[in-house]
Order: C-alpha cells, then sequence, then structure tokens
C-alpha cells in the first residue's frame, strides 16, 4: 500500500512538474507577443508625426566572428595553415521604416574567400574559405529625425560555410577529367540569432512633393549567436563550426523619406 501511494505521489509530481514547464513556455511565448504587439501599438500611436515612412536600400560590408577552432586544429595536424576567426563580408540589403517606429530589415551576404596555400612535395596545395549568408531582422526606431535613424535590431540569419583544397600542378583538362583530387566541402545550414544597434546618416540631396531623397550611410555593431554547433554535409566527420561572436557593418546607399500628407 505504501508504494503504491509513493508511485501515485511521484505520478502526481511529473504531473505537475510538466505543466509547469508548458505554462513556463506558454508565459514567456505571451510575454515576447505582448511585447511584439505593445512596439507595434506605440508605432502606430506614432502615425501623426511628420515622417510617415522611410525607405533605405545599400551595400554593406561587414567583419564577422567565425568559430573554426576545431577546424584549423585539423588544418595544421595535417600541415595546413590555419584561417583567421575573423570573416570578411560584402552585400546588398535594405529597410523600411513605418509609421516612423517599425524596422524591417535584411540583407544578403557573400563571405569573401580567405586563401592559404602549403608547397609539399614540389606541388602547390591551395584551400579557400567562404561562404553565403542571409539575414532577416525587426527592430524599433527610437530616433528618426533630421536625417538621423537610430534603432535597435533581433533577427535570425541562415548560411552556411564553404572549404575547398586544390593543388596547383601543371595537368590538361583531359588530366583532371581521368584523376580529379580537388576538393569541396559545405557546412550544414548554420542558424544564428543576432542583435544589433543600427545609427544611420541620410544626406538630402532633393526634396520633390512629399519625398525627400539623398545619399545615406550607417554603422551597425552587434552580436551573433549559434544555439549549436555544425558539422559538414559530405563528409561522414568533420570539425564543429558556429558562428559565434560581435560583428560590425557598414552601409553606403541611398534612400527616401516620405512626409505626411
Amino acid at each position: 500500500m505504501e508504494l503504491e501511494n509513493g508511485m501515485k505521489y511521484l505520478r502526481i509530481c511529473q504531473h505537475v512538474m510538466n505543466f509547469t514547464v508548458a505554462s513556463k513556455k506558454h508565459i514567456i511565448f505571451a510575454v515576447v507577443l505582448s511585447c511584439v504587439f505593445n512596439m507595434f501599438t506605440v508605432a502606430y500611436a506614432h502615425c501623426g508625426n511628420t515622417i510617415t515612412e522611410t525607405g533605405r536600400g545599400f551595400v554593406i560590408l561587414e567583419m564577422n566572428h567565425a568559430d573554426i577552432q576545431d577546424m584549423n586544429s585539423s588544418l595544421q595536424r595535417s600541415g595546413y595553415p590555419s584561417f583567421s576567426k575573423k570573416i570578411a563580408g560584402i552585400g546588398i540589403g535594405g529597410y523600411s521604416i513605418s509609421c516612423n517606429r517599425i524596422v524591417f530589415d535584411g540583407y544578403a551576404m557573400l563571405y569573401i574567400p580567405a586563401k592559404r596555400h602549403l608547397t609539399m612535395d614540389g606541388v602547390r596545395h591551395d584551400t579557400s574559405l567562404s561562404g553565403l549568408f542571409g539575414v532577416y531582422n525587426i527592430g524599433y526606431c527610437i530616433y528618426n529625425k533630421n536625417g538621423i535613424g537610430i534603432f535597435p535590431l533581433v533577427g535570425i540569419g541562415f548560411g552556411g560555410l564553404r572549404f575547398s583544397i586544390r593543388d596547383r600542378s601543371d595537368r590538361t583538362f583531359d588530366d583532371i577529367l581521368k584523376k580529379p583530387n580537388g576538393t569541396t566541402l559545405s557546412s550544414d545550414m548554420i542558424v544564428t540569432f543576432n542583435c544589433a544597434l543600427g545609427i544611420d546618416r541620410m544626406i538630402f540631396t532633393r526634396e520633390t512633393g512629399y519625398f525627400q531623397r539623398g545619399f545615406a550611410t550607417g554603422i551597425r555593431i552587434g552580436y551573433k549567436y549559434s544555439p549549436q554547433k555544425y558539422g559538414w554535409t559530405n563528409v561522414v566527420e568533420g570539425p564543429d563550426i558556429f558562428l559565434t561572436g560581435p560583428y560590425i557593418n557598414l552601409t553606403i546607399g541611398g534612400g527616401y523619406n516620405k512626409k505626411k500628407q
């Protein structure tokens, strides 16, 4: 009897714990949803301001941090030079600000290939590390006057890295077809969460009707976080990689402000 009562008590405790965990998830979701709803409510309350819409298009230059220590260790054990943890990229993107407050932002980034080489037994071996990445952010503009915009951003990114190794021996096209020796490895799809603070400055060059147009520059400082480590798609086993760390980017482009009619 005491054993049965004890088992019943344990089952009740388990149900309570499961309900508590589920309730916490629901509470967190409700809080996040409430914050987003309040953000939009406050934004639309500001639609009476002078500027009701802002748009920007830009070229973006970024310096990012990648944790590739495991990969560098594997390269060094085999005698190959390692890569820097700092990855530079260039891309294009844009954002819009609705009702002078809500920011919708996105960009696509190409990580500039980092190249290394090593000569073994008279043959030069070239290695390179590159990648592609796309990011979508949403934010809240805390200041948008006199051509200056300041806005915190949160978002999610998707992309991957690409590692290749080739030799530079003197071979013909037919030789390569008979004995290919180049290898390209692609990482798994990498997911990152990021937060940043953006500052944008627009120099107005023309004003027609309700529109102000001009040249715009900006800077963003933020942090990217990968929730897990990632591997490689076309090998059975390989070094772990993930993109976690600070980043900074510069934007150069143009845009417009639409004033209230």
